[in-house]
């Protein structure tokens, strides 16, 4: 035994940091060889992934890529030229392509990109190093997990090296960021575990900085893609949660401190991704994403089998978990003393697999993805993550029970060999221990197809592409240099639903003037028609309306000869004034595919609220539900419309002055009450159908029933006053009538007939509120005389006042001037309508940076 001496003489001292310094040179030599290791099996995986050329003509992305390529591609040229804009008239014929994906989804692919001047050669080498960085930070979790069990280094850094392998490169990771290119998805991927090391390690007590240091990580992996970033929180919360029920008489000191922790790193976490996701969902509200998530969770959802069938480590959202994964993670439960640590992971795996089931799952409705707005399949990283951790702590386990074994030297290595055997083969049995990872080789008829419409310059029409469904969100601007007039109609902007509908749709059921007047508002110059998809159009050509400009072996490419150009003669337009839900239905009843004209629903339901220049750039005004200011000024600006020589449709149902229903009253000359409306006047019966008994106008007599579906009265508007009555129902009640060229609709009709979808009654209303004249086109000139990023200005001249559309689709962060002069913005048709002077006007359009 040492003296008091010998402990504080130098020498001694001397010694032990000569021993610390030989133990910390050997664990950081280890170290490094486990990192070359893993770059050593990134570089072979992607040894197919670091070609030559350019992107687009000799490589691309299939699945999502190329659309993330036109991104990465927009950033790189803001950070090159040092501003940032999140809007882009390519894209969705003008919308926020960083409104789903933050920048940050992006910012190191450009940030690559810029250092290395090739945003191909960036994005490969950011997807290549989000692997290798999800390796580290597995790793790093696994050492975590794994630190403090009772074993060899050696059996600790393979039991590492097999979890860090198991996660990055699980079929499901490798098939979401290399085949469907979900490039966004790379870095959140590699940012989780990390997120999750640093949770461990604020647990284990290690100080505010690993909070911080999770915190920050989970913002980021929640900004680089919401999916794994709502999965890795979840993930804590799950393990915080287990730890504390399974280990509470181990870990009871240490509880409420871990809570503590995590709920100072979630406020942090809160903080740090509210400059992105309070907007967002505030524009989502704003810019009205189109719904169309419900109808895909049973196609998302994963079915039972598929986690245990080897066939399913291919093909769209690779489930397969592995067998032999599964039964380590069973026999992990031989060693008594960490039975509770392993069923953490086993738990977490059982919970992250069940929300995977989505419609599949018992007791569905309680699987939480299916209310948050998350599709089932993307749980499948996270049962991957947890079944990583799992084997960790599994093949931890059972080493550390070979190790307390008393047997025989020569049958205990052969009994760990064949452990380490088992253990690498639950690589090969779930995954690929050496993945090829390639690039798609872009088809030489459609990438000349891209090279003719490069070929024909700069200009402003948009691209249309008719073909299979899978990849049309490939064909982005970064092909061809072109706007796409198409949309990712799940996730798009209001216009990219209706941009897709007339891509197929229409064409599918012969709505052949719907697609053609979509088509000229939609900026459409070049048609590329997959040649598997030329019946679709050959109404088109019946109609004249293309010229074939080249063709291949797989696709012909038209031009639309009604293309006008970004600045066009709008389309006939129907005005609502009205609140949000009444006005909605009138819309439900007058849009009409066939008719060529629009319908549009005003900003406000105060009728004195437009000035009469903006009510004159549409042709048919229709009120319902509305109020007015003040009346006097109201009826004046209405007959100023009229003698302008538009048509004017009043209902007075739902008016109301100062939020109060008025159920009787004057307007326009006009008197009108609100009442029950009998099978005849004086009668006490109702409910029987509307009898039309005298109509100047063609009507079928096959109104619905005067009463509501549940069997209560209807109740109605009825006028008197009218010079003309055009329609009469039961016997008495005027509903339809015109005085000084108005025209008034009464019986709550609208609501009527979109409630019992009767043909007669909307055939009725479109009659009445179509418009009288043929649309006239406006005759002008126009010129680009600027387009940047942020602005755009446009030079028009005509002889007369004109409309014009502007091909672009409105946001609430562009602002508009003509001459200088902040201009009156009409939303026709989700786009940008105008009302311009005589003579020489200057448009310009810029985007108010958010």
């Amino acid at each position: 035994m040492k003296t008091l001496k010998e402990l504080l003489s130098g020498n001694y001292f001397a010694g032990v940091r000569g021993k610390l310094a030989k133990i910390s040179i050997k664990r950081v030599g280890v170290n490094l060889l486990v990192f070359l290791f893993m770059l050593g099996f990134t570089l072979y995986a992607f040894r197919g992934y670091m070609v030559g050329g350019v992107v687009g003509e000799d490589y691309i992305w299939g699945g999502d890529g190329m659309a993330h390529v036109y991104k990465v591609a927009e950033l790189t040229a803001y950070m090159k030229g040092g501003i940032y804009v999140d809007w882009s008239d390519m894209w969705y014929l003008g919308y926020h392509p960083y409104h789903f994906y933050s920048p940050l989804s992006y910012v190191i692919y450009a940030g690559i990109a810029y250092l290395v001047g090739d945003v191909g050669l960036g994005i490969r080498i950011g997807v290549a190093s989000s692997f290798l960085m999800s390796m580290v930070g597995m790793y790093l979790v696994a050492w975590e997990i794994i630190g403090r069990f009772r074993l060899r280094a050696v059996y600790k850094h393979l039991i590492c090296i097999v979890a860090s392998i198991y996660y990055s490169y699980h079929p499901y990771s490798v098939n979401f960021l290399t085949f469907v290119n979900d490039l966004p998805a790379a870095f959140a991927f590699s940012f989780f575990p990390f997120a999750f090391y640093l949770y461990l390690r604020s647990l284990r007590g290690w100080g505010l900085a690993n909070c911080v240091g999770c915190a920050v990580f989970l913002a980021l992996t929640f900004l680089a893609h919401p999916y794994p970033g709502f999965f890795a929180a979840l993930a804590m919360g799950l393990h915080l949660v287990l730890r504390s029920l399974l280990l509470r008489k181990i870990l009871k000191s240490s509880i409420t401190r871990g809570f503590m922790s995590m709920l100072g790193a979630g406020l942090l976490f809160l903080g740090l991704i509210a400059f992105w996701i309070i907007p967002y969902y505030y524009e989502s509200g704003v810019l009205a994403q189109t719904g169309g998530y419900e109808w895909t969770i049973p196609i998302a959802s994963v079915e039972p089998s598929r986690f245990f069938d080897p066939s399913m480590k291919s093909g769209w959202s690779p489930a397969y978990l592995g067998l032999l994964a599964l039964s380590l993670l069973a026999a992990g439960l031989n060693n008594r003393k960490r039975i509770p640590e392993n069923l953490i992971y086993i738990i977490m795996l059982a919970v992250s697999a069940y929300m995977a089931l989505g419609v599949h799952a018992p007791l569905s409705l309680l699987n939480p993805l299916l209310h948050v707005g998350v599709y089932p399949d993307r749980a499948i990283i996270l049962a991957v993550f947890c079944l990583a951790c799992g084997l960790t702590s599994a093949g931890g386990s059972l080493f550390e029970r070979l190790d307390d074994m008393r047997l025989p030297l020569k049958r205990k290595l052969l009994i760990t060999g064949l452990c380490t055997v088992y253990l690498l083969s639950t690589i090969v049995d779930s995954s690929s221990a050496s993945p090829s990872i390639g690039l798609s080789k872009p088809l030489p008829s459609f990438n000349d197809v891209c090279y003719f419409i490069r070929a024909q310059g700069d200009g402003d029409g948009r691209v249309l592409f008719i073909g299979p469904d899978a990849p049309l969100y490939s064909y982005s601007p970064a092909l061809t240099g072109r706007g796409l007039a198409g949309g990712y109609y799940l996730q798009g902007s209001k216009i990219a639903y209706w941009t897709e509908y007339c891509r197929y749709f229409a064409l599918k059921r012969n709505e052949t003037a719907f697609a053609l007047n979509k088509y000229k508002e939609y900026n459409v110059e070049y048609i590329v028609v997959d040649r598997r998809f030329l019946d679709l159009v050959n109404p088109l050509i019946r109609e004249g309306a293309l010229q074939v400009v080249y063709e291949n072996s797989g696709y012909v490419v038209y031009r639309y000869l009604g293309h006008k150009g970004i600045i066009q003669s709008p389309p006939p337009s129907i005005f609502i004034i009205g609140n949000e839900y009444p006005a909605s239905v009138v819309k439900g009843v007058l849009e009409d595919k066939k008719s060529g004209f629009t319908v549009t629903i005003g900003r406000s339901p105060y009728v004195d609220d437009y000035p009469l220049e903006e009510l004159l750039s549409h042709d048919v005004l229709v009120l319902h539900s509305f109020t007015y200011h003040d009346k006097a000024a109201a009826e004046s600006l209405l007959r100023d419309y009229v003698e302008a020589g538009k048509l004017l449709v009043v209902d007075m149902d739902g008016l109301y002055i100062s939020w109060l229903s008025v159920n009787a009253g004057e307007f326009l000359g006009v008197n009108f009450s609100r009442e029950l409306i009998y099978d005849e006047p004086g009668s006490d019966s109702w409910g029987a159908p509307l009898n039309v008994t005298y109509s100047a106008l063609p009507v079928d007599n096959s109104f619905s029933k005067g009463m509501n579906p549940d069997g209560s009265p209807w109740y109605g508007v009825v006028y008197e006053g009218f010079s003309e009555t055009l329609v009469e129902v039961n016997g008495g009640y005027k509903v339809v009538g015109v005085r000084d060229g108005i025209y008034f609709v009464g019986l709550n009709l609208f609501y009527h007939a979109l409630l019992y979808n009767n043909s007669a009654e909307i055939n009725l209303l479109r009659l009445i509120c179509k418009p009288r004249e043929p649309p006239k086109e406006e005759i002008f000139t126009y010129q680009v005389v600027k387009e940047t990023p942020y602005e755009k200005v446009y030079r028009v001249v005509s002889n007369t006042t004109i409309d014009v559309l502007v091909s672009i689709a409105w946001s609430p962060h562009l602002k508009v001037t003509v001459n200088g002069e902040p201009a009156t913005v009409v939303i026709q048709d989700r786009l940008i309508r105008l009302r311009l002077p005589k003579g020489e006007n200057y448009i310009r359009i810029t985007y108010v940076e958010t």
